[in-house]
């Protein structure tokens, strides 16, 4: 089955990751995979990482807690990120209504 979600890493000279790219249907039947992906990219991440989400389609509250759990990890391994929601005003007054938009670093 092709992936109907995105997730496109950008590195440095030394191959770190300095960049992610998510978007698409963020949905349960791809958490597994997603999850997979975060952590076969685990290792590979820079001092400082952009994440952008973007390009939306839908997301659930399983990819929103895997998104949650993402940002624990990055900071107990002092990963220095910044989240960049490019995300439609239905999708922001979502995530603020699931009481989880600061966990998520967003500016809404």
């Amino acid at each position: 089955m092709a992936e109907n979600f995105k997730f496109i890493t950008f590195s440095n000279e030394q191959d770190q990751i300095i960049g992610l790219e998510l978007g698409g249907m963020l949905i349960l039947e791809n958490v597994q995979t997603l999850k997979y992906k975060l952590i076969g990219i685990a290792e590979r991440l820079g001092s400082e990482v952009i994440v952008t989400i973007s390009e939306l389609d839908e997301i659930d509250l399983s990819n929103i807690q895997l998104l949650v759990a993402f940002i624990r990890s990055m900071s107990e391994s002092k990963v220095s990120f910044r989240f960049v929601w490019d995300i439609d005003d239905d999708q922001k007054l979502l995530l603020e209504h699931v009481g989880i938009s600061n966990e998520l670093l967003m500016n809404i």
